[in-house]
């Protein structure tokens, strides 16, 4: 049967064991780095130890237990994967003190009582701040037994916790009940930021952009831009990167390396260097410049100038004086000195004239000398009026010497800078009132009216109206030109000259 002390100390023992599992049901398992003080008693050594042992037995006379509970230390109760402890502590006197600083990560509850601290590190440095909570055997000692130990504060205890004014490496979590105030920027991948910082900031894994919502996106590559890709297939939309837009196509570019994309330069223009110059244009709308404008047209096939439907080649340089650009029927252009062929006008009237058509001088155009192809006509005649007369009217007739008008007798008016032609008639002179008559060669013949002006003015010195034609046909006959005048009254019109010259390049 057992005694009341032995029961008494079972009931004890039961009591503590009840506690102490009821405390470490509620206490969570530590995780790796965890660190957390603990405010304990003052124990013993149960034997001596070298300076360099690295386990130390507390006696069982001074159970290693919390004070008041009595629950036995483990470092798994204490919630802490280290504590720092401090052997045989200062006795006030420096010069004799050979206390020693250490720290333990394990503790084992011995049958007998007595408890095992292990992997023990001996002599922790009394200053950490100059090289860190280092080991040194110049600061372990040898202990006898019984000499005291406890859990105190030591420099190394306080290297657990972070400084306000020193740089700190944080190896564990750190959770807040409230959002801290960040007012740095961060600049490393371990830096915290602020809630603005975040949003601001791009985070893989979050949701895909779209053109309502921002999200993430990935850089497309030069082909997938030149072809058009708009995602990948996975749906990650693709953005256009920088590195593929220049104002200028360098090497990359035309190389073949990359497809690039054209930017205006500062002055908001493309560069000339962007176009393919060697290919056609086509434009459907006009082309005007204000600057000279350099065509080839050196070769009617490959550097042609086409002029509706025509291809033509021009000389490398210009003519001389008075020469004209003649055609060899191919397209081939050529400075040529034109060949200018005078007609002799021949008198046939008085110069004067009333109420009445007269020819007034005649020239003959020989047979073949007026082409549709390759010839102008240039007549002009001067006629003048006296004082107080009406108007006079001049023409320009053309016939055969046939006494039958012809209407194969036909022109088409040209310019000059310094003739302003009369615009061509085709008609029909006949023996009627405005019967053109020749005396002067001593027969009657049809004429056709081509050209025909008015002297406008009464007490006109001279007027000279022209004739600046080509033919619309080839004239194999010789030709009659006359210079035919008309008064509106009986006051006379004066002839006062006529010159023609047939012009062929």
């Amino acid at each position: 049967m057992n005694s009341p002390r032995t029961l008494i100390a079972a009931i004890v023992v039961a009591g503590v064991l009840a506690g102490a599992l009821a405390y470490f049901s509620q206490k969570q398992e530590i995780a790796a780095g965890n660190f957390s003080p603990t405010g304990a008693g003052t124990y013993l050594l149960q034997s001596s130890i070298s300076a360099s042992q690295a386990s130390i037995t507390i006696s069982a006379s001074t159970p290693f237990v919390e004070p008041s509970s009595n629950i036995p230390y483990t470092m798994t109760y204490l919630g802490s994967n280290i504590e720092y402890a401090t052997l045989n502590p200062a006795n006030g006197t420096s010069i004799t003190d050979n206390s020693e600083f250490i720290s333990f990560t394990g503790i084992t509850q011995n049958s007998n009582g007595s408890a095992t601290l292990t992997g023990v590190t001996r002599g922790l440095s009394r200053t950490p701040g100059t090289g860190g909570c280092v080991a040194s055997s110049t600061l372990a000692h040898a202990y006898p037994s019984q000499t005291k130990l406890i859990l105190a504060n030591s420099p190394c205890f306080y290297s657990q916790y972070a400084v306000k004014q020193n740089n700190e490496t944080i190896s564990g979590t750190w959770n807040f009940s409230s959002t801290p105030t960040i007012t740095n920027n961060p600049s490393n991948a371990t830096d915290a930021v602020n809630y603005q910082t975040l949003l601001a900031t791009a985070i893989q894994g979050a949701a895909t952009s779209s053109y309502t919502s921002m999200g993430i996106s990935q850089l497309a590559t030069s082909l997938q831009i030149a072809s058009g890709t708009a995602s990948t297939s996975q749906g990650r939309p693709l953005v256009i990167p920088s590195k593929f837009s220049t104002t200028t196509p360098g090497n990359l570019c035309t190389g073949g390396v990359w497809n690039c994309i054209p930017v205006a330069n500062i002055a908001g223009k493309l560069a000339q260097t962007w176009l393919d110059l060697t290919q056609s244009f086509t434009f459907s709308g006009g082309l005007w410049s204000s600057a000279s404008t350099t065509i080839a047209a050196s070769n009617t096939g490959a550097n042609a100038l086409t002029l509706n439907g025509v291809s033509y080649r021009f000389p490398g340089k210009n003519g001389a004086s008075s020469t004209v650009l003649s055609t060899d029927g191919a397209g081939a252009l050529s400075w040529l000195t034109p060949s200018i062929k005078p007609l002799s006008f021949v008198t046939v009237a008085p110069t004067n004239t009333a109420a009445a058509t007269t020819t007034q001088a005649y020239a003959i155009i020989p047979a073949g000398a007026l082409t549709a192809t390759n010839a102008v006509l240039k007549v002009s005649g001067t006629i003048g009026t006296s004082a107080g007369a009406n108007y006079c009217y001049a023409d320009i007739a053309m016939g055969d010497g046939g006494t039958t008008a012809t209407t194969t007798i036909a022109f088409t008016s040209k310019s000059t800078a310094s003739i302003t032609p009369m615009v061509v008639s085709a008609q029909v002179m006949t023996n009627g009132s405005n019967a053109a008559t020749s005396t002067g060669i001593g027969v009657s013949y049809a004429t056709i009216n081509i050209v025909q002006t008015v002297v406008t003015a009464a007490g006109t010195a001279g007027s000279t109206f022209y004739l600046y034609a080509t033919p619309k046909y080839t004239f194999a006959n010789q030709l009659y030109v006359s210079i035919d005048s008309y008064s509106a009254s009986a006051v006379p019109c004066y002839y006062q000259g006529a010159d023609a010259e047939i012009i062929t390049p």
